[in-house]
């Protein structure tokens, strides 16, 4: 109720000191501690550090098992980072590949297909190597494979088999070591 009344750059500035000391507090974040830094983060106008903090809550859920509530996290990291001009195209990869795996174990193609694809343009934007994008694409097919949807498993078995022809061939680097 106090916090409701505060004009909003004292809230701001209030909720980057309560984070600051919640960080303090609890070294490393753990439990509910990192979810609710990130909340204060974010009301101070903090985007990207709420959204890295998000993203260490979703990863935390995902080897918890608790993929929903993953999935409910990663999301919420991606909304928080939207309004970031320039966008954090690694940020958002990063957390697009931690969301696409929560997608591929809770085995909701709808969903999967567009954030696997929003996934590889943003790799592409950061100049990811190809093997990289290549290990996407089969996962991605394995996934779609086990959604019955065979045909664009086959297109993105494909598309990682050009992606892995693309990419160098460390065997073949003028220094090889014995």
């Amino acid at each position: 109720a106090v916090m409701s009344d505060l004009l909003p750059p004292f809230l701001a500035e209030r909720s980057g000191r309560a984070a600051a000391a919640v960080e303090a507090a609890h070294p490393g974040l753990p439990d509910a501690w990192c979810e609710l830094a990130a909340e204060l983060h974010e009301a101070a106008g903090q985007r990207q550090r709420a959204a890295e903090l998000l993203a260490v809550a979703g990863r935390r859920s995902l080897a918890r098992g608790a993929l929903r509530s993953a999935e409910a996290t990663l999301l919420r990291a991606r909304r928080v980072l939207a309004p970031v001009e320039p966008p954090p195209v690694a940020e958002l990869a990063g957390i697009d590949d931690e969301l696409v795996r929560v997608l591929m174990m809770t085995g909701d193609c709808e969903q999967l297909i567009p954030v696997a694809e929003r996934l590889l343009r943003e790799l592409d934007l950061t100049r990811t190597d190809p093997a990289m994008k290549a290990e996407i694409r089969l996962r991605l097919a394995r996934a779609l494979s086990e959604c019955d949807r065979a045909e664009m498993a086959s297109r993105q078995i494909a598309a990682a088999r050009e992606l892995a022809s693309a990419a160098p061939d460390p065997s073949r680097s003028e220094e090889r070591r014995v």
